[in-house]
Formats: C-alpha cells, structure tokens, sequence
C-alpha cells in the first residue's frame, strides 16, 4: 500500500476564549497515524506549514489567517447522535478508482472504511439533518452517491498496488486491420467462406451489417455464439478484443462483456482476463479486484474455487475497519429509533438478422 507523501495537518476543534483563538490539531503521517493532540494558535500553525512541515488539510491559509475554505468546523460537533468525521485520505486503485477512505475523529482515531459504508453514513447523517463529514460535500444525484472535496482542496490518495504483477500480466488484444469504411453485404465474397459454417457466415453478415468490423470474429474456431457475444459487445463500446479468443466459452465472454463497465475498470480487468481461469475463478478474480483486495496474492489457476474465495474473504477483511463502522451504526440506529450496466442482445430473438 503506497501513502501520501507528507504529514497533513488537521484541525479538530477551535477555541475562542479572553486570552484569543487556539486550535487543537493532530499531524497525521503519510502512514496513516496521528500525532499526539496540540493546542496552539494560529502563528504556530503557519509557521509549520510555512516551514514545509505539514501539509493543511481541512483548513487554508490566506494573509496570515486560518480559513475554514474546506469546511466549517462547527460541522464536527456531535448532534442528532452524530459524530462526524475528517475525511483523511482516499483509498483508490492504481487506475484511480476509488474503494474506500480514511476517516479520523476529533480524539484522532483513524479507521478505514468501504466507499459503500461511508456512503451509507453520510445518506443516515443526512436523513438526520447533519453533515457526517466536515470536509467532505456528499452528494446523492438520483441514486449516483459522491463525495467531492471543496474548492481549492483536496484529499490525498492512498493507492493499493497490486503485488505480483508477474501473475497478472495484461491481456493483449487480437489484433484487427482498421476498416475505413463499413464493409457491404457485396463484399463478403472477401471471406473465405468455405472455412465457416452457414450460422458462422451469418454471425461474420450481421457485424457487417451494424457497422462492426468483421474482423474481429473471422477465427473459424470461434462458435457462432462467441462471435456474436464479441461483435455485439463491440457494438456496446466494450473492448472485446481482449476476450475474442475461442479458448473462452460464450458464457466467460458473456461475463466479461458485461463487467467492463468504464475505462478504469478496464485497465484493471485486463490483468485477469486469462482464459486458464474457470468462470468460478474468474468471479472470485472479479470480486476481490472490485473491491480493492490484492487478488494478485490468489491469481492462481492450481487454486479452487473454494481456497480462492477464502483468500478473497481473508484479504478484503484486512482492507477496512470494520469495528468502527459497526460503532457508527449502531449510533445512528439509536438515533433513528428516538426521533450494473449490462449488456443486452446475446439472445436469437434479441439480436437476429432482419
């Protein structure tokens, strides 16, 4: 697990008396681990940003004055059974896709938790009319949930590395000629027909015929049923050059077709997309990467299916704190109690030939 680059320095807390402004602050190490509580003012937090000690994360600096330009900080006030969190760092993947973020109290504990989970407790803290995260805007765009820093900040990263890049090793596409223009049903006499079958020829007529390039499936030993998974899919926007391949079964491609759902899930699928792996292989493979395990440690075709799932559970269950989570919950719940894209068409009937 990679880290941030350099100390950040928190604020949880400012306390205004006759004597003037002081803030308590943690400096949180690229680790993960925060200092010891300080009460100091101001000038001692700028000279240590100034001096290149720390980095400001919940707070900015401008003519010599703390700002509160990434939050206010009266948002991390307990209220409606809520105690709010600093959104420390976000955990995401090597393609930048995010599967979790750091979250520190005002006491500085820190806990990892899933973007689902923390997703979940904004949407409760929400319902219950406050912010859970002071420096956060959590967001829920009919039914797309995101959480965004505010303007001018920022959340650092933690990125998860995958570990044995030996045992991964991207896939290669097959390579197809470009087409320049959409091939006509006159030229399919460029085919050698006499190496394909009639349901074959038919598959090779309707790529032409949707503007695929036919190309991509003229293996003759792909089965009808794996060329229209791989042209159909091509049709969708999905690479599937990367899985036209007949050592795949149509179900395999079906899979894959239908999991590849951007780009950045794509540059991470194509470390496993193998056809030594069973479907049942493939999945725990799928599952473990979605979730930000390192599903190097079990990309293992001598494996089960059964010791790949326990490889998985063991890894995901090392990601997070799960304990923390559960806390919060059950504060909520307390609370409370007071007050896949996918791809269609692989059918005859879906995608026939009019």
């Amino acid at each position: 697990m990679a880290s941030t680059d350099k100390k950040v320095a928190v604020i949880t807390s400012e306390i205004k008396n006759s004597t003037g402004t002081f803030y308590e602050v943690f400096a949180v190490s690229k680790e993960m681990v925060a200092s010891s509580k300080y009460t100091v003012d101001a000038n001692n937090i700028i000279g240590l940003v100034s001096s290149g000690s720390v980095t400001p994360l919940n707070f900015g600096i401008e003519n010599g004055k703390i700002t509160q330009k990434c939050g206010v900080f009266k948002r991390l006030k307990d209220s409606n059974g809520v105690s709010p969190r600093i959104l420390i760092a976000e955990m995401v993947t090597e393609s930048d896709r995010i599967i979790g973020y750091v979250l520190m109290d005002k006491v500085g504990n820190i806990s990892k938790v899933s973007r689902k989970d923390v997703y979940s407790l904004c949407d409760k803290a929400q319902k219950l009319g406050v912010a859970f995260l002071q420096n956060g805007i959590y967001k829920n765009m009919q039914g797309t949930p995101s959480i965004s820093c505010y303007p001018n900040c920022k959340f650092p990263k933690i990125v998860l590395h995958v570990s044995k890049k030996e045992k991964v090793k991207p896939a290669q596409p097959v390579k197809v000629p470009s087409q320049k223009k959409v091939a006509t049903n006159k030229e399919l006499g460029n085919v050698q027909t006499e190496k394909y079958t009639r349901e074959q020829l038919v598959e090779i007529g309707m790529a032409r015929k949707n503007g695929v390039n036919e190309k991509i499936i003229l293996n003759p030993k792909l089965s009808p049923e794996q060329m229209r998974v791989i042209w159909f899919a091509k049709l969708q926007g999905v690479p599937s050059e990367y899985f036209a391949n007949p050592k795949f079964s149509a179900d395999i491609m079906k899979f894959l077709a239908d999991i590849i759902i951007d780009k950045k899930i794509f540059m991470e699928l194509r470390r496993i997309i193998n056809p030594k792996y069973s479907f049942e292989q493939l999945n725990e493979l799928y599952i473990g990467l979605v979730a930000g395990a390192d599903y190097s440690l079990y990309a293992d075709e001598a494996l089960t299916p059964e010791e790949m799932h326990a490889k998985r559970y063991e890894l995901e269950m090392k990601l997070f704190d799960k304990s923390d989570y559960d806390e919060i919950q059950n504060r909520f719940y307390s609370s409370l109690t007071r007050g896949k894209k996918s791809l269609k068409g692989y059918s005859d009937s879906e995608a026939s030939e009019e």
